[in-house]
């Protein structure tokens, strides 16, 4: 089980179907109209798997976004700003282009107050001050 898939499986990210995958890519390139390339996921939690949050309390949503240059990351930090959680998937970015967008992101969540953890190798979760990043999980639940 790969880190994403573990990641999924203690938040109980809602898996979509390629069909809602693709209506959701061509609905954000029909609004965008070329403005830009990044490709955004949104996830919701479910919340009647998750006992600790409360009924009254709006779902959180998780991006998961693979950006392909440094354009689009003016889009991810205002994903922050509005207290979103990103996941950023960096194996696709020019290298140069990902060190780029990583350092601006990390600027962005020093200035929100959030914290920022690396998934894998191409991957990081930023979030920002309204959400806990609980590192070894497994070691606590045992």
């Amino acid at each position: 089980m790969d880190i994403l898939e573990k990641i999924k499986e203690l938040i109980t990210i809602k898996d979509y179907t390629d069909e809602e995958i693709l209506a959701e890519i061509e609905k954000e390139e029909a609004s965008q109209q070329g403005s830009s390339s990044l490709r955004i996921y949104d996830s919701e939690i479910n919340s009647a798997r998750n006992p600790i949050v409360k009924r009254n309390t709006k779902p959180v949503s998780i991006t998961i976004a693979t950006p392909s240059s440094f354009d689009d990351s003016q889009c991810l930090a205002d994903l922050l700003k509005a207290e979103k959680p990103v996941i950023v998937n960096y194996e696709f970015t020019p290298a140069s282009e990902a060190k780029r967008i990583h350092h601006f992101l990390q600027g962005c969540i020093a200035a929100l107050g959030g914290e920022f953890v690396q998934i894998d190798e191409h991957s990081w979760v930023y979030v920002p001050t309204n959400v806990l990043i609980l590192d070894r999980v497994s070691k606590n639940c045992d």
